[in-house]
């Protein structure tokens, strides 16, 4: 998202005919204040497409910021027990291609991982699904890292696909 895009200013572009009072405007700005400026904007562009009033309403939005972070949330990264998935290959074989993207990424380059970060930033939505790409590959959500695996190859960045079961050794790996 551009850094000057903010909530308040997205609302106003999208209802422009909308003429809030002090109240109103005091009332939306105090509960934008204490949110996630990427996940707000893009709440109020889904409520905005979702629903044709001719002014906000504050409740659809902050329902819509609840949906996309309760989406966001639960994806967070986290192994998937023997006892929810009836298939123990299918299991094996998650993880085994979970394991492989973590080492393709950690193989990058930290230029690499930079325009992929930008990249990700530029890409419609994804920044909202996909979460925080602080620090290295290994800190990511299992949904980042595929996310951002799934662009490094269209990019050109990874070549490997995940039929392979072969890693590449890192000393190979040209600097």
């Amino acid at each position: 998202m551009k850094p000057d895009y903010d909530p308040w200013q997205t609302l106003r572009g999208l209802f422009p005919k909308w003429e809030p009072t002090s109240e109103e405007a005091r009332l939306f700005r105090g509960q934008f204040s204490s949110r996630n400026r990427d996940v707000l904007v893009t709440s109020i562009e889904n409520f905005r497409i979702g629903f044709r009033y001719a002014q906000p309403n504050l409740g659809g939005i902050l329902k819509e910021y609840s949906t996309i972070m309760m989406n966001r949330n639960s994806s967070v990264d986290r192994a998937v027990r023997i006892d929810e998935v009836d298939d123990e290959e299918f299991i094996r074989k998650v993880d085994s291609d979970n394991s492989k993207i973590l080492f393709e990424l950690e193989l990058l380059t930290e230029e690499q991982l930079a325009d992929l970060r930008v990249a990700m930033d530029n890409a419609p939505g994804v920044s909202v699904i996909s979460g925080k790409m602080a620090g290295p590959p290994s800190g990511w959500s299992r949904v980042t890292r595929g996310l951002t695996w799934v662009l490094a190859e269209k990019m050109g960045i990874i070549a490997g696909s995940l039929s392979s079961d072969q890693r590449q050794d890192p000393s190979l790996v040209p600097e």
